[in-house]
């Protein structure tokens, strides 16, 4: 009889849920129950994240560091190329001046200075700019000479020439015929 009051409990305990040793129901949601282990699986494993994390922050530091030395390195190469170039260019520029004592530094042209920036020592750099100033006025007047030669001449004479009247030349004495003869000449060819 005992058997069947155990066979009894056993298939009532049976008809209700049937809840795992380490659940609990807690405001009707079941609560896991762990066991030390758990715990000591679970802060090892959070250990590990926050290594993991601060690994990878000390290596997101490492690589900016490295950048940023990187980059000051690069600065004080520029900036010492810059120191030589300023340098170079002061004392090119009294050199410039006992060559060119008339032209002031200011009035110098910026493509003298870039040409000057490239390696070209400013003097150099100066009479070469000259030198194609000269060459463009040269070719500009030999230009306006051919330009000229091949002109009809100016609407209005600019030469200073005397014209005289057929009334003026019956007026005259022989001694002033005489005396403004080409005149005269160069007179009739505009008389009509």
């Amino acid at each position: 009889m005992n058997d069947e009051k155990d066979l009894t409990a056993i298939e009532e305990d049976s008809d209700t849920a049937v809840e795992s040793p380490d659940m609990e129901e807690k405001n009707g949601q079941p609560e896991e129950h762990t066991s030390p282990q758990n715990d000591e699986s679970e802060n090892e494993a959070s250990e590990m994240e926050e290594n993991i994390s601060e690994k990878a922050a000390e290596q997101n530091e490492r690589e900016a560091i490295l950048a940023l030395k990187n980059e000051l390195a690069e600065l004080r190469q520029r900036l010492e190329a810059e120191k030589a170039l300023y340098g170079r260019l002061y004392a090119e520029s009294s050199e410039f001046s006992e060559l060119f004592p008339g032209v002031a530094l200011s009035a110098i042209p910026e493509s003298v200075w870039e040409c000057a920036k490239k390696g070209a020592p400013l003097s150099a750099a100066y009479a070469l700019y000259e030198k194609r100033l000269a060459i463009a006025k040269e070719k500009a007047e030999d230009v306006n000479s051919k330009n000229k030669e091949l002109s009809s001449g100016s609407l209005s004479s600019t030469k200073n020439e005397e014209y005289f009247t057929p009334d003026e030349v019956r007026a005259m004495s022989a001694a002033q015929v005489k005396a403004n003869y080409s005149k005269i000449i160069n007179s009739m060819s505009v008389w009509h």
